[in-house]
């Protein structure tokens, strides 16, 4: 899967930055349905790329509204360390 055509800024270039060359599925999924302003529920097993997916809708909303503030509620330290990676 490679990127469509117009990802969000952030995440095009973090990606571009840590040598991503294309999406993981559940990645892609949030993407599309992010860039479409679809809501979406995903259930996906552990080291299937869904803390990077949650955070894609949030960088298309920061990019829209960049003085805006995030809350991220985690139910672990080692996620909320995984976040904020």
């Amino acid at each position: 899967m490679s990127f469509p055509e117009t990802p969000p800024t952030a995440i095009k270039s973090w990606f571009e930055k840590q040598n991503f060359e294309q999406l993981l599925p559940i990645q892609d999924l949030t993407l599309r349905r992010s860039l479409e302003e679809q809501q979406l529920i995903i259930s996906s097993p552990t080291g299937s790329g869904k803390t990077l997916a949650f955070l894609i809708p949030l960088a298309k909303k920061l990019e829209a509204k960049p003085n805006a503030r995030t809350l991220i509620l985690s139910p672990s330290p080692e996620l909320a360390m995984k976040i904020l990676k």
